[in-house]
């Protein structure tokens, strides 16, 4: 699939920039091509399918796109970039092999931070996916920390992706956390936060598989 950005290249320098760091917690689009034309420049990105719930309502398929999700999250922080537009519309899941593997995309309303203390003004991203501490789109500029902001919208996701089977399970838990109308309240998420969470889960699944 092609984009055309057509003035701000940031986007590109977010996408090359991260594109550039090899880890297997990366799931942020990759790069295909990019080429520059009158009218801007075109990006090329690998074909996937955006993320619809309805697509793995089993727990063990939900589970691993959430474990992905967190993953991805924590790399992007990690790195020093703030997303500020996650929802379902920018997360995408391709299948290669039968495996299912979740990516990141649209990068256009991202900014590099210095930590989760970085705080900007003004209101960014799409209405009913935005921390409720942005304020609306058309209110009073509020000032907030756009990573405390990625981590309620991730909360939000992870509820959005998870069946009712999986109950009290802590991944539930976490996204309840990581919702809070409190930004301080809200955990940050990190490398190894999937590892202990796969752990706790490992003997709660096999009783609602």
């Amino acid at each position: 699939m092609l984009k055309l950005l057509e003035k701000d290249l940031f986007e590109l320098r977010i996408l090359e920039f991260l594109n550039n760091i090899k880890s297997d917690a990366n799931h942020v689009i990759p790069i295909l091509d990019s080429f520059h034309l009158d009218i801007g420049t075109v990006i090329a990105l690998p074909i996937a399918s955006r993320l619809d719930c309805r697509d793995f309502t089993t727990p063990p398929v939900a589970l691993n796109l959430m474990y992905q999700l967190i993953d991805a999250v924590a790399f992007i922080h990690e790195n020093r970039v703030a997303h500020c537009d996650l929802k379902p519309d920018n997360i995408l899941v391709s299948c290669t092999d039968n495996h299912l593997r979740l990516v990141v995309i649209d990068f256009g309303a991202s900014d590099f931070v210095d930590s989760p203390d970085t705080q900007i003004k003004g209101f960014v991203g799409t209405p009913q996916w935005v921390a409720p501490e942005i304020g609306t789109e058309h209110g009073p500029s509020q000032t907030y920390s756009p990573i405390r902001a990625d981590l309620w919208a991730c909360g939000k996701l992870l509820l959005y992706m998870a069946p009712p089977s999986l109950g009290q399970l802590r991944i539930i838990q976490l996204a309840r956390d990581l919702s809070s109308g409190d930004p301080l309240q809200r955990p940050l998420i990190h490398a190894g936060t999937t590892v202990h969470l796969i752990e706790a889960t490992k003997d709660s699944l096999s009783t609602i598989t």
